[in-house]
């Protein structure tokens, strides 16, 4: 019995606590757990225009690389009233920034708990994702709601989990990528 992640036969509702569109991952090839240090993601002055937050495969020796991502399990919290809309998104982006995968999955900020605890939790679907992480890839959220003080949070460790050596956070503000070196995504990836 496999109890670390989300069931694939779990359906695909995505309301809160309704575990996301299933997904197909089997394999955990990175887990960092730790969200008792968060950052919010908002398109606003106020938290530097940010609208993306990923890991990034910093390294060659990074256990993603040549890994095929199938299912991305992540804590995501409101903060204040976001609306039903823009929703979130999770995504791959390649080492110049372009789109390469965009998971089906997605959910409204409005239906998401303000507690980082199990409900917490959502999958998102990567199973027709065909892309080969290579040095450069980044793998995370994007959120691009507008409202200061009605956004989103994610958790962060500031220590290194299953599979992140070769890896760190970065923020996407504005139009710029900033490196968070010392951060590690909090999440869990399947192949």
């Amino acid at each position: 019995i496999n109890i670390t992640r989300v069931s694939s036969c779990a359906g695909t509702d995505t309301t809160e606590g309704g575990g996301g569109g299933g997904g197909g991952g089997t394999a955990k090839v990175y887990e960092v757990t730790d969200t008792s240090n968060t950052k919010h993601i908002s398109d606003d002055s106020s938290e530097s225009n940010r609208t993306r937050i990923v890991e990034k495969i910093n390294s060659s020796s990074s256990a993603l690389v040549g890994k095929i991502t199938k299912q991305l399990n992540i804590p995501i919290v409101k903060f204040g009233s976001p609306g039903a809309t823009p929703v979130i998104n999770a995504k791959i982006w390649n080492s110049a920034g372009a789109v390469i995968y965009t998971s089906p999955t997605t959910f409204a900020p409005n239906a998401l708990g303000t507690t980082f605890d199990a409900t917490a939790i959502k999958v998102f679907d990567f199973t027709t994702n065909t892309r080969v992480f290579a040095v450069g890839d980044r793998i995370g959220l994007e959120y691009t709601g507008t409202s200061a003080g009605n956004d989103i949070m994610i958790g962060y460790s500031t220590s290194e989990g299953t599979g992140s050596s070769g890896s760190y956070v970065q923020h996407y503000e504005g139009t710029t990528w900033e490196n968070q070196t010392s951060r590690r995504l909090a999440c869990t990836i399947f192949e």
